[in-house]
């Protein structure tokens, strides 16, 4: 998005250069719905290098399910945008319901799999029946269209057709199989009998991205005829989903297990009733789902994503927009707006703001290891001293025996972790985070074990996290190579 304006000389008018959004101090009144989009697809590379049990997954209910890529009936309809622009608006993970009808492999909103008054699985002008190639052609091309840095989750839900002709299903996918990373990739398969590959929930985005892919597939069973276990991997007893961020606290057994909720409701509303009865059906709303993100959930399945008007309306409002998975950067202030390349974590609101990085603040430190090389999850610290940018890392390491390691929180739950903390601690300071813009893109460090932190323990080996990192690293490299 940029902005074009002009200064009046004498007579003349200069125009001036188009200037990007994200590196310059925003000079017009942006709207609430931009800010969201852009703020959202910042957002969506903090944790490129979490594990994906971490990781947040902006995502849509059939997301094929749309007027724009299709003929659906508003019944049938889930989503109020084409997939390419889902994709622009922030969305990262997608659901495609893959039949085989009227001899061809087609995305259609048929849950029941049968034929429709004899018409078929996948009936024009109803349930929509675009071609499953199509639909993987829109990926590619978003891909091409300078978003070679972006990792796009795919589920694959296969019909009984589609199960039954599953060797042509696997024909349409592989024509895209440069574009996705294959379970072939890991060392291991989770059924002997089947061979289907489980998920890896250590897998990052930035080993997508260094295999040079970027679409991982899914499905969330086990196919027992084995045509999908070199390509789709399976979150079958590694994914669970919720319809309460209650019951994440309450039930969650496996914090390395990802999570999903999901929204299934139509335009027209009639799969689940009309009227009182459409009354609590939506999970995901712009009035709970902060609640989701705070209980850590991973893949958040919207409906309608970003629809306004009143045939989308449910529960009393209107669907879940990309302002509202949000959970970074100040809204008030529509952050980033240009003032500053570093981040710090403040203001009324608590949130990412950029400044100058010649500031002063505290910064936020976190630990990655214990003295076994098990992982520790959300264990903060913060400095005494108030420190510029430059110095906060060797601030960090200066806690303790050398476990800290200046870090950006990577999802909602560290937000509020380290919110607490400074509550806690009657702070009232403003907070470094290790966030930072260098040419133009932010580049968030969430003190993960990279190549960075090998390179500070080959300068520094007495810090105590180096002593059990190069242990931690091979347990990562055991499960995702």
């Amino acid at each position: 998005m940029s902005l074009l304006f002009t200064h009046k000389i004498g007579i003349g008018l200069v125009s001036a250069l188009l200037i990007s959004l994200n590196s310059i101090h925003l000079v017009y009144a942006e709207t609430t719905e931009d800010w969201g989009k852009r703020s959202l697809n910042i957002q969506n590379r903090i944790d490129h290098d979490a594990p994906f049990y971490e990781t947040t997954w902006p995502g849509t209910h059939n997301s094929f399910a749309n007027a724009d890529d299709d003929n659906l009936n508003a019944d049938w309809t889930n989503q109020s945008m084409s997939i390419k622009q889902q994709l622009d608006s922030g969305i990262r993970e997608l659901v495609f319901d893959v039949h085989y009808d009227s001899n061809a492999v087609r995305v259609c909103h048929n849950n029941s799999g049968v034929q429709i008054l004899g018409l078929g699985e996948c009936i024009d002008g109803y349930t929509g029946n675009r071609k499953l190639s199509n639909a993987l052609d829109d990926l590619v091309e978003w891909l091409d269209d300078g978003h070679r840095d972006e990792v796009i989750l795919l589920k694959i839900e296969l019909a009984k057709s589609g199960k039954n002709n599953i060797n042509k299903v696997r024909k349409k996918i592989d024509n895209i199989d440069e574009e996705y990373y294959l379970p072939s990739a890991v060392s291991y398969h989770d059924d002997e009998d089947y061979g289907c590959t489980a998920l890896p929930v250590t897998l990052t985005k930035s080993k997508v991205l260094s295999s040079g892919k970027n679409i991982v597939v899914f499905s969330g069973e086990c196919y027992n005829n084995g045509g999908f276990h070199d390509m789709v991997f399976s979150t079958e007893g590694l994914m669970e989903d919720y319809s309460d961020p209650d019951e994440v606290f309450a039930t969650r057994s496996n914090t390395t297990d990802m999570t999903r909720t999901k929204d299934g409701y139509t335009k027209g509303g009639l799969l689940y009733g009309s009227g009182a009865l459409d009354s609590g059906k939506t999970k995901l709303r712009p009035s709970t789902v902060t609640s989701y993100l705070s209980a850590g959930l991973n893949i958040f399945e919207t409906y309608g994503f970003g629809a306004n008007g009143s045939s989308w309306k449910a529960d009393g409002e209107y669907p879940v927009s990309a302002e509202d998975l949000v959970w970074s950067w100040d809204a008030n202030s529509l952050e980033p707006d240009g003032t500053g390349s570093c981040a710090m974590l403040g203001g009324s609101s608590d949130r990412f703001h950029d400044v100058v990085c010649t500031e002063t603040y505290i910064a936020a430190c976190r630990k990655l290891v214990d003295d076994s090389a098990e992982r520790i999850s959300g264990e903060w610290a913060l400095t005494d001293e108030l420190v510029n940018f430059s110095d906060a890392e060797g601030a960090c390491t200066a806690i303790g025996d050398g476990e800290y390691v200046f870090a950006t929180p990577r999802n909602k739950v560290e937000l509020d972790t380290l919110i607490q903390l400074k509550n806690n601690a009657n702070v009232t300071a403003h907070m470094w985070i290790n966030y930072q813009q260098v040419d133009g893109v932010w580049i968030a460090d969430i003190g993960e074990a990279d190549t960075d932190m090998q390179e500070m323990c080959e300068q520094n080996p007495s810090l105590n996290m180096c002593s059990v990192i190069d242990d931690y690293l091979d347990f990562l490299n055991d499960s995702t190579i």
